[in-house]
């Protein structure tokens, strides 16, 4: 029973991963003009013209698998144009890390994109040689089950920096009120994305490929999720809030929900890996991880 559920809470933290440090550590970018200008994608264009952003987030993971939600509060920058980014974590919204070990409050997370290292409490006694900091390169880890990373970041999903192009997938876009957001007038705006919309508008000698990627993501995401975007007028978003439905090994039906503000625009400090003395390479760890939840 003990080793099941390590397996199950394993699985969780996987969730995590994938929701906090490749959705809920968001950065922006462009999405292209249009003839009609839709309100979303101009103002993913607008924001994403900005050098970098601060940005603060609370993401929830929630299973039947589990108690209770999972919660997590980050916050830091994003370099938008070198798509990058540095982010502190709060892990106190996951009691059952103390089972871990290595206590501590909260995680360092660095990404300089495919590449993306974490520094953690729990982490400290199981890395070898001493190593503080656990790397995983998604684009070979992506690549092993069949994923091209490298071409989705195109789409928003696979790169922290791209993720408000999912807005390009938007079926239907519509205001649904004004709110005041930290002294800031904002127009709320609510999306449904849908990711064979997404590949539709790839450039058509790599929708084919990306079109199976995507397929294989399907294996494990809902082809749709519910999106609201609040932008304010110098039409640049100020905050979003979306969630994703995943099933993952062991933890069946999961869902994270990510809740973004976007605090300021402008440059941001230079993002740096970690010294590589202090790196662990997880990629082959991930790369197996991912392969066992496609079912390869």
């Amino acid at each position: 029973m003990k080793g099941v559920r390590a397996t199950r809470w394993g699985s969780a933290l996987a969730a995590v991963g994938a929701g906090a440090l490749v959705s809920a550590l968001v950065a922006l970018s462009g999405c292209g003009g249009a003839a009609t200008i839709d309100p979303l994608a101009q103002a993913a264009q607008v924001s994403g013209e900005s050098p970098g952003a601060h940005v603060s987030m609370t993401t929830q993971v929630s299973s039947s698998q589990l108690s209770a939600p999972l919660t997590i509060g980050a916050a830091g920058y994003v370099d938008l144009h070198q798509r990058s980014g540095r982010f502190t974590i709060d892990l106190s919204g996951i009691p059952q890390l103390a089972a871990l070990g290595g206590g501590g409050r909260y995680a360092e997370e660095i990404f300089l994109f495919p590449v993306f290292y974490l520094k953690a409490p729990f982490l400290a006694s199981r890395l070898p040689g001493g190593r503080t900091w656990m790397k995983v390169d998604l684009q070979a880890a992506g690549q092993s089950a069949g994923i091209n990373v490298s071409q989705l970041s195109s789409l928003g999903g696979s790169n922290p920096a791209d993720t408000l192009q999912y807005l390009r997938g938007a079926g239907q876009v519509s205001k649904v009120g004004s709110e005041l957001l930290e002294g800031v007038p904002t127009d709320r705006y609510r999306a449904t994305i849908e990711l064979d919309r997404l590949v539709q508008r790839a450039p058509a000698a790599e929708r084919a490929s990306i079109e199976q990627s995507v397929a294989q993501l399907g294996k494990l995401t809902r082809p749709s999720f519910p999106m609201e975007v609040w932008v304010d007028p110098q039409h640049r978003v100020r905050r979003m809030r979306f969630a994703i439905t995943e099933s993952l090994p062991g933890v069946g039906s999961t869902t994270t929900t990510l809740d973004a503000h976007y605090t300021d625009y402008g440059p941001v400090p230079a993002v740096t890996p970690p010294p590589p003395g202090e790196v662990f390479d997880a990629t082959s760890l991930a790369s197996r991880g991912l392969s066992n939840a496609l079912g390869h």
